[in-house]
């Protein structure tokens, strides 16, 4: 039995996360318009695509993994989530401490509760975002993207890619979406990888903005 190819593609410019296979029968996308053929989003012809050097699988289970950036950061974070619980505790025993019998309890400690609170609220949302982006690259549906409009926002000395694209369902149907480009060399005409739930596409991801990285299709 042959082997099917796997689907390639490649960018308009050289970017930093997303290379081709070096092939002769690689496809070639110079148009950063997205007008005529390069607007139109395209079909998986293969069981794997070429992403970051990568040949990862089109159908699921994946394997998948946080990169690396994502687990130092994370790690920070937690860390100063628990050094300001802690005092945050500190604070608020010794204020209830020094309060006599009868005494209404203080603003501060009121604000110390607040700020507790709100420290461990988003110590619980933070992963909610990894957990939905590990959802469907574990096992959501995969399409090839178009980039229709690639954008920078400026804030102070940071800025923050973003692009638009479209892509296709299995059955034939286009979706558009927004994500954020962290190769920050995506632009109109090139493609990017999608995954999509399979129920309902509208809930999808474009690979170049989760901060896991999908592992190479083994065999």
């Amino acid at each position: 039995m042959t082997r099917k190819e796997p689907h390639k593609f490649q960018p308009a410019s050289p970017a930093r996360g997303i290379r081709a296979k070096p092939s002769s029968e690689s496809s070639s996308f110079q148009s950063r318009s997205p007008s005529g053929e390069h607007s139109e989003p395209l079909d998986i012809t293969g069981p794997t695509v070429y992403y970051q050097g990568n040949e990862i699988p089109v159908a699921g289970p994946r394997r998948i993994r946080l990169s690396r950036e994502t687990k130092k950061r994370y790690a920070l974070l937690y860390a100063l989530m628990v050094l300001l619980e802690v005092v945050f505790a500190v604070l608020i025993y010794q204020a209830w401490a020094r309060l006599g019998s009868g005494e209404e309890l203080p603003w501060a400690i009121v604000l110390l509760f607040a700020l507790a609170g709100f420290v461990a609220l988003g110590g619980w949302q933070m992963p909610r975002k990894l957990r939905r982006h590990r959802h469907l690259l574990t096992n959501g549906e995969m399409a090839l993207g178009r980039v229709i409009e690639q954008h920078v926002r400026q804030s102070g000395d940071r800025s923050a890619h973003r692009i638009s694209y479209r892509f296709k369902n299995k059955a034939g149907r286009v979706f558009s979406g927004e994500d954020t480009d962290r190769t920050e060399n995506l632009y109109e005409g090139n493609v990017v990888p999608v995954v999509y739930e399979r129920g309902n596409p509208n809930n999808h991801v474009a690979l170049c903005s989760t901060d896991y990285e999908v592992l190479a299709a083994s065999g």
